[in-house]
């Protein structure tokens, strides 16, 4: 990762996948906040979440070679799909809202 010449993402991107990233890393907290409550299904969902995140912050530095906003996406996607569960986060939807907030900070 730290080999290669530096290709950074552009706005709205960089941003919205920072805010993603701090959001993920929340929500890991709070799941597993209280050891004795967590489950294999929670440590599956985190698995998954994790195999989902693991290369933005490749896509922040290396951005538009194989590392892009859509190959992020369809990995924010597949996780998604993986289960039905509405308690569970939803990385499309969490992405596309830090997006707009991000568009609307640089709109002022």
């Amino acid at each position: 990762m730290l080999n290669e010449p530096k290709s950074v993402a552009p706005e709205p991107y960089f941003s919205a996948a920072l805010a993603l990233l701090f959001h993920v890393a929340i929500y890991v907290r709070a799941r597993t906040a209280v050891p004795e409550r967590v489950t294999p299904e929670h440590i599956r969902e985190i698995s998954e979440l994790m195999n989902a995140i693991h290369n933005i912050p490749e896509s922040l530095l290396h951005y538009g070679s194989w590392f892009t906003e859509e190959r992020m996406r369809d990995a924010f996607m597949h996780f998604d799909s993986l289960s039905e569960n509405k308690e569970r986060l939803q990385l499309s939807q969490a992405f596309e809202q830090f997006l707009q907030k991000v568009r609307e900070r640089d709109a002022r």
